[in-house]
């Protein structure tokens, strides 16, 4: 009876052993998806540049240009630019913009002090108030309106003079400027005291007149004749001959 229940005992003992010492079953994963190894990205083959192929064309002894070190690139030729529908109408206003000019004078002649007359024109120069015929000047006194006129015509002696045409205007005014050559033959009236300044450009030649004591400024008279020059020969100044 002892010996029964000791078998039976060492048959529970042995059972429960091999219950904990037997493995353990693999679970099944086919149901359910293994996450994937993410594996390094291949590097892209960048495009091989290829070196243009061009011909040397240079020719001898001349110096040899740049190598093209790289792609060749198609750049598209600029747009024209679109020109504007009021475009050919301001170029005709500015065309048609009256612009100042001049008319050359030839043969003229001194009529008075600051009045000058050739051919058809008689003109009267602009910005002086010049001495009148009869005036005299100083102690004692002295014929410095005539003397003023024999000095114009000292200068002048009948070359060619241009007078100015004002923009917009048609014809020669009978008030205008004229220059011989580069004098202003108003600036030099007013210059030598033979006339007062009746514009502020010549402002600055009547007060060196005055400064240095020129033409009616002088307190003296002046040491030449009146009209004594009116006899001198004309200048070779003339327009050229008409062709035969």
């Amino acid at each position: 009876m002892r010996a029964l229940t000791l078998v039976s005992l060492l048959l529970v003992i042995g059972l429960v052993f091999g219950l904990f010492a037997l493995p353990s079953p693999a679970p099944d994963d086919s149901g359910r998806a293994t996450p994937a190894t993410p594996q390094a990205a291949t590097p892209q083959a960048r495009p091989q540049e290829v070196e243009p192929a061009t011909r040397d064309v240079t020719p001898r002894g001349m110096t040899l240009g740049p190598k093209v070190r790289g792609p060749l690139l198609r750049v598209e030729p600029p747009k024209p630019e679109r020109a504007r529908e009021d475009e050919p109408q301001e170029q005709e206003e500015q065309e048609a913009a009256p612009t100042e000019r001049t008319e050359r004078l030839f043969r003229p002649v001194v009529i008075g002090l600051g009045k000058i007359e050739s051919g058809k024109h008689s003109v009267r120069l602009a910005g002086i108030e010049p001495l009148a015929p009869d005036a005299r000047c100083g102690e004692p006194a002295w014929p410095c309106g005539m003397m003023g006129r024999s000095a114009l015509r000292r200068l002048v002696r009948a070359r060619a003079i241009d007078c100015t045409i004002p923009a917009g205007a048609e014809a020669l005014p009978e008030t205008t400027s004229c220059r011989l050559g580069d004098a202003d033959l108003g600036e030099w009236l007013v210059s030598q005291g033979w006339a007062k300044a009746a514009s502020s450009r010549y402002q600055d030649a009547e007060e060196a007149a005055k400064r240095y004591k020129r033409g009616q400024w002088s307190t003296q008279r002046l040491g030449f004749t009146p009209d004594a020059e009116e006899n001198a020969p004309f200048s070779s100044d003339l327009p050229p001959p008409a062709p035969l």
